[in-house]
């Protein structure tokens, strides 16, 4: 990961002063500077993962298309609940014993800085998730 010149998040860092967090301001700066460098960014902005709920998008990609006026591609990752464990991604079964992980890029979406981060978030948030079933707390896909 430190070839592909990854963005760390340092979440041991302590707040600043004014209620922020030094690792966040150190994330959007080192992010910034990649964009403008013309290296492409891949964020996660549920900041986890969990296929039970749909989490709230957080705000780092948005922030950066906004400030660098970047285009965002959505990705939808749909990982099939055979290979979905406690120790997934590190696990022990074969992979050829799952059922294919579907990873669909839709099309970008234009920003130009002065789009509402909200409309902005729910755009994103409804384009992942178009493609994606939906997973009851069971484990179980819902019918729609």
């Amino acid at each position: 990961m430190t070839l592909s010149r990854h963005v760390w998040i340092d979440r041991k860092r302590k707040r600043n002063k004014i209620g922020g967090s030094d690792s966040v301001s150190n994330l959007y700066e080192k992010s910034n500077e990649a964009v403008q460098a013309g290296c492409p960014m891949f964020f996660f902005p549920q900041g986890t993962r969990c296929m039970a709920e749909r989490l709230k998008f957080r705000d780092g990609a948005l922030n950066v298309a906004l400030q660098n006026k970047s285009s965002l591609i959505p990705l939808s990752i749909e990982i099939p609940l055979n290979a979905w464990t406690r120790t997934y991604p590190f696990t022990t079964q074969k992979f050829d014993s799952f059922d294919p992980i579907i990873i669909t890029v839709h099309d970008a979406i234009k920003v130009n800085g002065n789009e509402n981060k909200d409309a902005l978030r729910r755009q994103c948030f409804d384009t992942i998730y178009s493609v994606l079933p939906h997973i009851q707390k069971n484990g179980k896909k819902k019918n729609l």
